[in-house]
């Protein structure tokens, strides 16, 4: 610092010097105190230098390799901290009729956790901020010390409808890693389901790529069907429907494992195990069910806080799609070893 002070009693040259090696200082790697203090520097020097004419702009200038039409997370940058960055949508966190923006730590700049009041948000937006990251047009943002604000807003309410209008669809994610969006199914009777059933063939289950429905499908007991249903995933702030199968497992036992499996791999499986004398009664009671509007149905089985009496469920459990060999194991023990 003493540097600059020197240099700032010299001739306009060394005005010059001092813009050009502040401009290479990176005071994110500096203490808080450090860099407040060359933010003062910087400040006292821009009123000088604007008050005697003398290279007014110098340091606004940016390197042509951090433009801001550069992808998005690239920042253009100047020793006061004023720089502009393209909005990261995986850096916004989606609440209930507000939204928050935060800074990670992987960006290489700070700002504060920014609150903007957004009427349409909702918590179920969380989930598609991966699948519709790319697909948004821009939303330029400035940044000033640590303060951040929307700049282009026609962009960002766009984007806050598109939100909003794929919640309304289903988008799920491939057994290949891809995701894809599908229209929102609608619900169906008992009747129509076993209509349904009827004509499948295994056709129907490939195309979902789904290394859990092709090994189901295989498991599946001859004397039943496969059914499809609909499950609806109401919760407090947002209300949809996917689509999905019920197997029917015969145990050594003599009983029969009910799984239910969501196309959408990031739903976990559920298990249920009934006695083959209820069966038929089982699995309407369990259709109806998972196709009804009770909230929070899954986080409910989860946590034990929901029964479902009239299914006649001896047992059910909930399995993760985090591994696909012990997920497979555990639906051979309560085919083959589980007697409870």
């Amino acid at each position: 610092m003493s540097y600059y002070k020197n240099l700032m009693t010299s001739n306009y040259s060394g005005y010059s010097i001092i813009a050009r090696q502040a401009k290479n200082i990176n005071i994110f790697n500096l203490s808080e105190r450090r860099q407040r203090c060359i933010e003062k520097f910087s400040k006292r020097l821009l009123d000088y230098l604007d008050k005697n004419d003398v290279e007014k702009n110098l340091l606004n200038k940016t390197d042509s390799k951090n433009n801001l039409l550069g992808k998005k997370g690239r920042s253009s940058f100047n020793i006061l901290q004023k720089r502009e960055w393209i909005l990261d949508w995986n850096c916004v966190m989606f609440k209930r009729g507000h939204i928050v923006i935060y800074a990670r730590q992987d960006l290489g700049f700070k700002f504060s956790p920014t609150e903007i009041s957004v009427s349409k948000s909702m918590e179920s937006f969380n989930y598609l901020k991966k699948y519709l990251n790319e697909r948004l047009s821009p939303v330029r943002c400035e940044i000033v010390g640590f303060k951040l604000r929307i700049i282009d807003r026609i962009n960002f309410d766009d984007a806050i409808q598109q939100f909003a209008t794929a919640a309304r669809q289903g988008i799920i994610r491939t057994g290949d890693g891809r995701t894809k969006v599908i229209s929102s199914p609608q619900s169906m009777s008992f009747s129509q389901a076993l209509s349904k059933a009827k004509q499948m063939t295994e056709e129907e289950f490939r195309k979902y790529k789904s290394k859990y429905i092709d090994f189901l499908v295989t498991e599946q007991s001859k004397q039943h069907k496969v059914i499809p249903c609909v499950e609806r995933l109401a919760h407090a702030n947002s209300d949809t429907t996917e689509y999905a199968f019920m197997f029917s497992i015969e145990c050594s036992s003599g009983r029969i494992l009910i799984v239910h499996e969501n196309v959408n791999p990031d739903r976990s499986t559920l298990l249920f195990l009934v006695r083959e004398q209820d069966f038929n009664r089982s699995i309407r009671e369990l259709y109806d069910f998972l196709q009804g509007a009770e909230i929070n149905k899954r986080s409910s089985l989860r946590s034990r806080d929901l029964e479902i009496d009239s299914a006649k469920i001896l047992r059910y459990k909930s399995i993760n799609h985090d591994d696909y060999s012990s997920w497979k194991q555990t639906i051979y023990y309560y085919k083959h070893y589980y007697w409870g």
